[in-house]
Order: structure tokens, then C-alpha cells, then sequence
């Protein structure tokens, strides 16, 4: 779609950059408050009282203005923005956004600058995690470039894209490997800051509706975002109440949906976001308040995420088979747990699931029966990426360092998962999500970091891997943690193992998600069931064998 009025207006905010950090919230293995009853929503955060909302630019930003004003159309507005992130009563972080007329080509064009920083612990220890995304579009609203930073292990991923009339290429950088991708792409899509763009150059009345295409940065695919105006009420904000127009805004990523509540002044301008199921709520504020306290990291979101069971389970390492009762509040909706050799999924009722999860080694007996179908592997899970770099020479190394007379994929594939568990001597969560190459160097990480380092030495040995997402019971706090592990190929099944373990299996405890190979232009778009689950799942142990 077009944008009526764009020519004179363009947008300081960042709803899909809110979203995204919802996304990586799910690749630390992070969640929300669990202990809430189904019936009551997460706490509102403890609102600053001495900081008014800004409406208009910063004094930094109308130096910037005065600069650039030569390439400034008549009649446009520039602006800056920021805004305070939080999650529950915690402050998590902040997003910072500038704006400004450049000329590209010979042509004039808005660059848009906006940067996401969060920052937490896991189990004591601080991540910080920063996203720093460019976006180049003419005054039409059309994108011709865009550059996404995601900093968060030792090597930051890169990703630049040129957008065409009819495609868009992708090439993608970390650890020194570089992969390459060409989408489809429409004139009438918009850029990262579509959303803004069209409430800023026309704000959304009471009872409309509007459907927006956008590329989405770092999952670097096209979501279709759908936005109604439900209607106005009184919403808290910093410095007291206003009365806004309440939006909710549905984005469809392939089979998922991420929803959001925005809450929009009659000028256009969002001043409340909140991602729904997350919990995490942002407000529009000043640089001063958005960058105060924002790094203090005193949000443990391993403890947080946490599912917690009624009564304490026991599930033995050896055991062969456990029952779930699953229910997610809200209903089921396009949320699934995968099914398969090792776990079969049953739906109850509208908002439950039983989930049998069964041992599966080299030499299970494979079911008789045609209705456990089993998945072969494609291309993609034998092949290197940018963050499974299988032909990386510290991770080829590694790979054939172990069983190097041994030709039975199983073996291999057992030894190798020793191996890493050995290789990783730094047990740590202070990686946000590292690649094969930066684990075969730092020899540090959590499961995320044993999972694609996994994959990319199985790989390296010519055996099919992937990676699992989900979630594994921790004693400690009697529940359910996001966690990470690997699916490899031994000839005729999809075998699970867990480097965290480095024991040759992966115990019943583990509930999937999903899986994925990690490769092509969005291998982060794997983690949005995980997203999907947050802050609606409950658990109970039926069952152990």
C-alpha cells in the first residue's frame, strides 16, 4: 500500500523492533512470570512520575535538522525518539531511534536509525543484547537498502539487503562465514518501520482496520501486519495519564502470529507497546529516562521462564517414556509441539494437549504402524550455514579429532556429542546465541552454543544434524526450562542427543517444540513457537516409565 501524506511525515518509532526483542528473549531461553493465575494479566511496571512524554524532537535531533535541511522536502518532519523497556516490574532495556534526510544516488531519502539494547541475567550471570538496524527508503516509502547488527556473542551477525522492484538480496555475515539469499519482493511492501509510518501519516480511527507487508530484520522474511483500532480509553504513562486509541496488531509469520497492543495519541504517535503473552511493556520517553537504570540487569529470565509443575516430578535419566498434560491458556491455536518417532502429540480439548514422549536410541525398535511417520532429512541438515559452519577449520578439526576409524553414523554422532560436552569447559550463559565457529574457539556457552556446535561437527562428518527447541525439566526450581538440543540422522531415524549431557542420549524430559536446521535467510524465525508458548503454558507429569 501506499502512504497517504508520507511525503510529509516520517515515523521515530519501532513496533517490529519490539517483537524482534520478544524473539530473542526466546533464545536466551527466557519467558515471563508463570506463577500469575490464567485469569490475571502480568503487573504493570512501576511508572517514572517526574519525566513528561515527549512530543516533539530532542535539542541533538534539531542539530541534525539544521544540518540536513538542505535535503530536507518541503513541508517533512524529522524526529528522534526513545523509549524504556520493561518486562513485568523490571527494566530490561531501551530503544533509541534517529532519523534523517540523506541523498542516495542523487536522490533524496530518509535514513532510519534505530538501536535496541536489553540486558539480563541468567542463572546470576548478565547477557546484554544489542540490535542496531539502518534502513535507506526514498520518500515514496519504498526501501532500497537496509543493515541489521545483532551483537550478543563474540561475533556479531550482519546481515545487508538490497531491495529490487521484484527481489530482495540478502547476504549475511558472522564469524567470518557469509551466506547469500534472494527473496520476493513487492514495490508496495514496506521497510522495518512500516507499522509507524502509516499511523504517523494517518492515524488509525476507532473501529479501522489496515494491513501492512513489511520485511522484518535479523528473521529477515515478510511478515503481514494487521492493525484495528478497538477503541480509546485512559492509559498510565510517564508523567501522568493520557487518553489514546487502543490497537491491537497481529503480525503472520508463516503458520505463526505474534500479537501486540499499541496505544496511539491523535497525532499517530505510539506511546505504550505491549508484546501480548510476553508481557513486555515500552514506553515512549526521554533519552535521559530511557537510558536510566536500563543495564542493570536485575531480571533473572531463566528463573522467570520457568513453567512450574503443581508438585515436584521425577523423571529418571533412563527412562523410557513420560506423559504430559499440556494446557495453554487462550486456547491452542496454530501452537504445536512436534510429532514424530520420539514424541506423539494429542489433542483433548480446545486449550489442551497429552504429549507421550518416548526414549529413542540407534537401536529402538522402529513402530510397526504407518502412523508415525518419519521425517528424512533434506539438504539444509547436511550443509554448512552462517551459524552451523560445518566447513569452519577449528570445527572441522574438532570433528574428526574423535572416532576417526569409525564408519557407523550412531557411533560417530555419540562420540562427537561427547566431545562437545568435553570441548565446552566454560559452562556459562553469558552468550546470547554464538555460532559453530566462535563456540570451536571461545569453548564456552549454554545449550544453544553445545547445540550448534553439535550440528556443525556432525555435519563436518557427513552425518544429517539439526537443532530441537523446547523445553527440559530443572529439579531446582521444580519445572520447565526453553532449552536447546540436536536431532542426528543415523540412517533410518532422527536419534536425539544432548552435548549439555554428553551421554549418548537425551532424556524423556525434553518436550519439542520445533526443529530446525538453522539454515537459509531466517534460521531465527525458528524460535517462534517457542515465542508462542510464553507466559500461556501449563504442565503436568501424568506419566513416567
Amino acid at each position: 500500500m501506499k502512504f497517504p501524506g508520507f511525503r510529509q511525515w516520517h515515523g521515530v518509532c519501532h513496533s517490529w523492533l519490539r517483537l524482534l526483542s520478544a524473539i530473542l528473549l526466546a533464545m536466551f531461553v527466557a519467558g515471563c512470570q508463570t506463577e500469575t493465575p490464567p485469569d490475571q494479566a502480568p503487573p504493570s511496571p512501576e511508572l517514572p512520575t517526574s519525566v513528561a512524554v515527549p512530543t516533539e524532537s530532542l535539542e541533538t535531533w534539531e542539530a541534525c535538522f539544521l544540518r540536513n535541511s538542505a535535503a530536507l522536502p518541503a513541508g517533512a518532519k524529522l524526529g528522534t525518539g526513545s523509549e524504556a523497556a520493561y518486562l513485568g516490574l523490571a527494566r530490561i532495556g531501551y530503544v533509541q531511534t534517529i532519523v534523517e534526510p540523506i541523498e542516495e544516488a542523487g536522490e533524496k531519502c530518509l535514513r532510519t536509525t534505530s538501536r535496541s539494547v536489553s540486558s539480563f541475567q541468567r542463572l546470576g550471570q548478565t547477557v546484554r543484547q544489542e540490535v542496531v538496524v539502518t534502513s535507506v527508503e526514498r520518500l515514496s516509502g519504498e526501501v532500497i537498502r537496509l543493515e541489521s547488527t545483532m551483537n550478543g556473542g563474540d561475533a556479531p551477525v550482519v546481515t545487508k539487503a538490497k531491495f529490487g522492484e521484484n527481489s530482495v538480496a540478502l547476504v549475511t555475515e558472522t564469524a567470518g562465514k557469509k551466506s547469500e539469499q534472494s527473496l520476493p519482493w513487492s514495490p508496495d511492501y514496506r521497510g522495518p518501520f512500516g507499522v509507524e509510518q502509516s499511523l504517523q501519516a494517518e492515524p488509525l480511527k476507532t473501529g479501522k482496520t489496515r494491513e501492512i507487508s513489511l520485511f522484518l530484520p535479523v528473521l529477515n522474511i515478510v511478515g503481514q501486519a494487521r492493525l484495528e483500532a478497538v477503541g480509546r480509553e485512559r492509559v498510565e504513562l510517564p508523567g501522568g495519564q493520557q487518553e489514546l486509541i487502543r490497537i491491537t496488531s497481529s503480525t503472520k509469520i508463516g503458520p505463526q502470529s505474534l500479537d501486540m497492543l499499541m496505544w496511539q495519541n491523535d497525532e499517530g504517535q505510539v506511546l505504550k507497546t505491549e508484546v501480548v503473552g510476553i508481557g513486555q511493556v515500552n514506553f515512549r520517553a526521554t533519552r535521559e529516562e530511557a537510558l536510566r537504570d536500563a543495564e542493570q540487569a536485575e531480571l533473572d529470565l531463566m528463573i522467570t521462564s520457568t513453567v512450574k509443575l503443581k508438585s515436584p516430578a521425577k523423571i529418571p535419566l533412563n527412562a523410557s517414556k513420560a506423559v504430559y498434560l499440556a494446557k495453554l491458556r487462550g486456547g491452542i491455536g496454530s501452537t504445536k509441539f512436534e510429532t514424530g518417532l520420539s514424541q506423539q502429540v494429542e489433542k483433548l480439548a480446545d486449550d489442551q494437549l497429552r504429549i507421550t514422549v518416548s526414549r529413542v536410541t540407534p537401536t529402538t525398535p522402529l513402530p510397526e504402524d504407518s502412523a508415525t511417520k518419519i521425517e528424512f532429512p533434506t539438504d539444509d541438515d547436511s550443509r554448512s550455514n552462517s551459524l552451523i559452519q560445518s566447513d569452519d577449520p577449528a570445527v572441522v578439526a574438532l570433528a574428526q579429532g574423535v572416532a576417526a576409524g569409525e564408519t557407523e553414523p550412531a557411533k560417530i554422532a555419540i562420540a562427537l556429542e561427547q566431545q562437545v560436552h568435553s570441548t565446552i569447559t566454560k559452562k556459562n550463559f553469558s552468550q546470547a546465541f554464538a555460532s559453530a565457529a566462535e563456540v570451536a574457539v571461545s569453548k564456552q556457552g549454554d545449550c544453544t552454543e553445545h547445540a550448534v556446535l553439535l550440528a556443525a561437527m556432525c555435519r563436518a562428518r557427513g552425518i544429517p544434524a539439526r537443532v530441537a527447541f523446547g523445553l527440559v525439566y530443572y529439579p531446582p526450581e521444580q519445572g520447565f526450562l526453553y532449552h536447546m538440543w540436536n536431532e542426528v540422522w543415523t540412517g533410518d531415524r532422527w536419534v536425539p542427543l544432548d552435548a549439555t549431557l554428553g551421554q549418548g542420549i537425551a532424556p524423556v524430559d525434553r518436550l519439542k517444540l520445533a526443529s530446525s536446521s538453522l539454515a537459509g535467510a531466517s534460521p531465527y524465525a525458528a524460535m517462534l513457537p517457542v515465542v508462542q508458548v510464553f507466559g500461556r503454558l501449563e504442565l503436568e507429569v501424568i506419566e513416567v516409565e
